[in-house]
C-alpha cells in the first residue's frame, strides 16, 4: 500500500511549448541577428501574440539562440619612449598640486602648487592657498 497525497496521484504535467513558438524564435533570430530575447519578445507582441517574456527566454537558451559575449576592443597604444634627462638647469620643470589638512580642530585643508626643476631637484616656487574642496 502506497501513502500518496491525491493531488500527487492526479497530477499531470502542463504541456511542453508548441513548435510554433520555436520555429519562430529560430526565424526571427536569423532575421534579425542582433536582437536579444528582450527585442524577440516584444517583435512577438508586435505580431499580435502575447507571450511571456519568462518563456521567451527560457526557450531562447534551451536552443542556443543566444548572441556570443562582446569581446572588448583593445586600445592598441602607441610606442613608448623613454623620456630624455634635462642635462642643465632650466631645461625641464614639475609642478605638483599637494593637499594637506590642518590640526587646529577646524580640519581645514590647505593646497600647495610647487615648481621644482628636474635637473637640480631645486623647488622653484611654492604657492600655498587655503581650499575648500575635498579633493583636487
Amino acid at each position: 500500500m502506497l501513502y500518496l497525497h491525491r493531488s500527487t496521484m492526479r497530477y499531470r504535467p502542463a504541456a511542453r511549448e508548441g513548435d510554433e513558438l520555436v520555429n519562430r524564435l529560430r526565424a526571427l533570430a536569423v532575421e534579425h541577428p542582433r536582437y536579444g530575447y528582450r527585442m524577440l519578445t516584444l517583435k512577438r507582441q508586435q505580431e499580435g501574440l502575447c507571450v511571456n517574456h519568462k518563456r521567451v527566454n527560457r526557450v531562447y537558451r534551451e536552443h542556443s539562440l543566444q548572441l556570443p559575449k562582446r569581446r572588448r576592443k583593445r586600445i592598441r597604444s602607441a610606442k613608448r619612449v623613454p623620456l630624455t634627462l634635462s642635462s642643465r638647469p632650466n631645461e625641464r620643470w614639475s609642478m605638483d598640486l599637494m593637499v594637506n589638512m590642518v590640526e587646529d580642530g577646524g580640519g581645514r585643508r590647505l593646497r600647495a602648487l610647487t615648481v621644482m626643476d628636474n635637473s637640480s631637484r631645486e623647488c622653484l616656487a611654492i604657492d600655498v592657498a587655503p581650499g575648500f574642496l575635498a579633493s583636487v
